[in-house]
């Protein structure tokens, strides 16, 4: 009985446009495929959904002109070793969008 009412209810979230979000499988930390699911040009919010963290803001800059924003944020990893490193750029009034990624 409950089997056919979860099923009920994830195809009745289904139709309707929306699925059942999903729990963090790595709060606070990113792990290896975690960070090898991310791809260039994912928006901030996207890979910060993947990543289950928003991680640390370690540079932020602006162009002489102000027409070009950048970011890089470090984040912790799950398993032993270096951090994860991702490198955000902007325009105004755009969204953050990730154009690099590195072990750091």
């Amino acid at each position: 009985m409950i089997k056919q009412v979860v099923v009920a209810a994830a195809l009745a979230a289904s139709t309707l446009g929306f699925a059942p979000t999903a729990s963090a499988d790595s709060p606070g930390c990113v792990s290896r495929s975690e960070f090898g699911s991310v791809r260039l040009g994912m928006t901030k919010p996207r890979v910060h959904g993947v990543f289950d963290t928003a991680g640390r803001r370690v540079s932020i800059a602006t162009s002489s002109t102000g027409r070009f924003f950048g970011e890089i944020r470090m984040y912790r990893r799950c398993s032993r070793g270096s951090s994860f490193a991702v490198s955000w750029t902007k325009r105004p009034g755009g969204v953050w969008k990730m154009d690099a990624k590195w072990v750091g």
